[in-house]
């Protein structure tokens, strides 16, 4: 089979950054900072065509397509006055193939190579300096190429038995023109463009593009049914890598994490109308980086869960989860362990029980404290946000259905 394809595309962006002033005469904030303050409008026009080609055997099949990429970025900044910036011409050649060849009915291996290209976004683009943080300021870089990234998947099935089966999963990528971080620190007072002073100790980061992106992850699952006790057991372990690169005072360097991660899990579906699952999954990571080594950091995670459904009778069921999560190799204030605690209770109506009305308590424990730990090309970043905490629900839902035969 062969299919020409054509597609079009029109999208037109706008990002305002407004500054304002102390003014002494209205007691108020309204006075416009300029340098700090800019409307930034882009409109990127994409036309993109190609040939797609299927060939289907007994035992495999192929997929080829081709597709030629065109996209036009013209943008303006128009706070103030209208000032056209440079339009910019995007091409690329993206190609994507898929083999599935099947070694029998059980086992078969999938192998799928694709291409794909995108363009940094008007915020990336806008060319304004963000003073939020008077220390670590930021603006964008209206210079910056697309990206094109390269990904390749091989996913390979085999039986071990009639009813058990492991699953082995590589994948890899690699982006040319990454769109990375420049941080320069200013060792004395200098003026960026518009007038704004970067006192000396500051910091000034801009989005810029960069090779040798990359990552790659292989993950292996087993999973086999317990008859006797109406349940399925599974196992999954996996590995990562990812290295990522970033400019400091014009020297590159890059941030390798490697991550190891796992889990078992236990669950089923029993003849009283029981539904549950059961799951440990630990992940332990590595971060490496090459040019601010003391952000390097090692650290360990652990989340234990439990779900429970159950129709207690009738139409009514109950449902309930747990989870708790410990965290090791962080900072003192975020090796913190938590549980969050849900339930519900609903009662199913209707002929067809397509109504139900449901009754739900989130964090039940009121132990919630959303932490998160992030790590960039530049720095490594633990963050606890504000959360809402234990709150109820009532809800009403109504299912609508087709029922012609």
């Amino acid at each position: 089979m062969v299919q020409f394809t054509y597609a079009y595309s029109y999208n037109n962006s706008q990002s305002t950054r407004s500054t304002s002033n102390y003014d002494s005469l209205t007691g108020r904030y309204d006075c416009i900072d300029t340098p700090l303050t800019n409307g930034y409008n882009t409109v990127t026009v994409l036309n993109k065509g190609g040939l797609a080609y299927r060939l289907t055997e007994k035992n495999c099949s192929l997929n080829v397509t081709a597709n030629y990429e065109g996209e036009s970025l013209s943008g303006a900044n128009n706070y103030f006055s209208y000032q056209p910036l440079a339009s910019k011409e995007f091409y690329a050649v993206l190609l994507a193939v898929v083999f599935n060849y099947k070694f029998s009915k059980k086992s078969n291996v999938n192998i799928n190579y694709s291409t794909s290209a995108s363009l940094p976004s008007v915020f990336q683009l806008q060319d304004i300096i963000n003073n939020t943080n008077p220390l670590l300021l930021t603006t964008g870089n209206p210079n910056l190429q697309q990206q094109y990234t390269q990904n390749i998947s091989v996913r390979y099935g085999l039986p071990v038995s009639e009813t058990s089966s492991i699953n082995f999963n590589i994948a890899a990528s690699s982006t040319m023109h990454t769109v990375a971080s420049s941080v320069v620190t200013a060792s004395k007072d200098s003026t960026l463009p518009g007038g704004f002073v970067l006192h000396s100790g500051s910091q000034l980061t801009m989005p810029v593009n960069l090779n040798c992106a990359a990552n790659a992850r292989a993950n292996v699952s087993y999973a086999i049914p317990i008859k006797t006790i109406e349940s399925n057991f599974s196992l999954n372990g996996g590995a990562s890598y990812v290295t990522a690169p970033g400019l400091i005072n014009n020297v590159e360097g890059f941030t390798n994490t490697s991550t190891m991660n796992g889990s078992v899990m236990l669950s089923g579906h029993t003849k009283e109308k029981l539904d549950y699952a059961l799951t440990y999954a630990p992940m332990y990571s590595i971060v490496k980086n090459t040019l601010v080594p003391e952000s390097d950091n090692n650290y360990y995670t652990q989340n234990i869960s439990a779900r429970v459904g159950w129709t207690v009778w009738k139409r009514l069921v109950l449902n309930t989860d747990l989870n708790y999560r410990i965290y090791s190799g962080l900072n003192t204030a975020y090796n913190q362990n938590y549980a969050l605690w849900n339930a519900s209770i609903g009662e199913k109506f209707f002929k067809k029980d397509n109504g139900q009305i449901k009754f739900t308590v989130t964090d039940i424990l009121n132990s919630q404290n959303s932490l998160s730990h992030t790590v960039t090309d530049l720095y490594v970043q633990n963050r606890q946000t504000n959360v809402l905490g234990r709150y109820y629900l009532l809800t009403f839902v109504y299912q609508l259905r087709d029922y012609h035969k």
